[in-house]
């Protein structure tokens, strides 16, 4: 669970040990990885796009952590795309 301390986020309970990594090339279907440019998790997306294999990483030029809300139109752009080309249309 996240919970709020100070100006940063922190988790706390069953997930502060939990690293879900090890299981990225378990991952066999078709993966789309989206951020924006200014997420914190910026860095980590790569690095999820990198060990996924069939990951597809979009970067939202305009975005931070909130990409959905931040740029509406693209990132519904980016999961159509998405959709259409691993479903063939």
């Amino acid at each position: 669970m996240m919970s709020r301390t100070g100006d940063e986020f922190a988790l706390d309970g069953t997930m502060r040990n939990w690293d879900g990594r090890r299981y990225y090339s378990r991952i066999e279907v078709p993966t789309l990885v989206v951020v924006g440019r200014y997420d914190y998790f910026l860095e980590p997306s790569v690095e999820m796009n990198e060990r996924i294999e069939p990951a597809h990483l979009r970067v939202l030029a305009r975005s931070s952590h909130l990409a959905v809300l931040e740029q509406p139109k693209e990132f519904l752009g980016t999961v159509r795309e998405f959709l259409g080309d691993v479903t063939g249309g």
